[in-house]
């Protein structure tokens, strides 16, 4: 209990959470006395849906990397520039 108190305390809330459901979820089957075997099989086919809602929710391929997105000058803001130029008709 230490050592996941340790790791709680330092991991931000948005990966801790599903864990502690997962767990809870695992647990509860568990309770109402579903077989290890089986257990194990439900547990992998719900982290299977779960990672195939987040790639379809996600899309992390299609996303770009900081370093490839266009800086607001490139399209024509006004960053850096004159303000007024920009508003003048």
């Amino acid at each position: 209990m230490l050592v996941g108190s340790l790791i709680s305390s330092s991991v931000p809330d948005r990966y801790i959470r599903p864990v502690i459901t997962f767990v809870v979820f695992a647990s509860g089957l568990k309770y109402v006395g579903v077989g290890t075997e089986a257990l194990g099989w439900i547990l992998c086919a719900v982290l299977l849906a779960a990672a195939t809602v987040w790639l379809v929710a996600a899309k992390p391929w299609l996303k770009q990397s900081p370093a490839e997105e266009p800086s607001p000058d490139q399209h024509g803001g006004a960053v850096g520039g004159d303000v007024g130029a920009v508003l003048r008709p």
